[in-house]
């Protein structure tokens, strides 16, 4: 079984790991249309403004409010988020992307170690700390995924076309 410093470790280096993605990504989606939004989904910038809103309106609030409250309420980051509100421009939503997760990792670091496993309700839920950036994280992946099987798709769709 691990420490709680071991488990600080590995939780702020996943939490680290989506500035590495985005840095990958970036040369990626230089190639592709970005703002498409295919029917009933996001785009892939909008996918990408998702995950620093979810961060920044949801997960940062959260880790910064349970420190001094022991029960609140925060809006759900997926019933929030307004698309429609984002830039345009990939590289300015990438760099508020990577800005606030430093800034986010730097505030976790701060977290004393024997906050990480206190309990906290938010919106009628139990959570410890590090439970709320396991879910922050699943999320995250899973929204990477999405946009690289965008990606993967409309690569494949250049392959058809060319073929053709």
């Amino acid at each position: 079984m691990k420490t709680t410093p071991e488990k600080i470790a590995i939780i702020l280096d996943d939490a680290s790991y989506l500035i590495d993605e985005m840095e990958a990504l970036s040369f990626v989606i230089k190639v592709i249309p970005v703002t498409e939004r295919p029917a009933g989904t996001y785009s892939v910038l909008e996918f990408i403004a998702s995950i620093d809103y979810a961060q920044i309106a949801f997960y940062r609030k959260a880790a910064q409010l349970f420190l001094s409250e022991t029960t609140f309420f925060i809006p759900h980051h997926k019933s929030s988020f307004k698309p429609d509100t984002i830039s345009n421009d990939v590289s300015i939503v990438l760099s508020e992307l990577k800005k606030n997760r430093i800034e986010f990792v730097d505030f976790l670091k701060s977290v004393p170690e024997k906050q990480w496993e206190v309990l906290f309700t938010l919106n009628n839920q139990e959570y410890s700390l590090f439970e709320l950036l396991t879910e922050m994280i699943q999320n995250e992946r899973s929204i990477l995924r999405e946009i690289a099987e965008r990606v993967l798709a409309i690569d494949q769709s250049k392959a058809n076309q060319k073929g053709v």
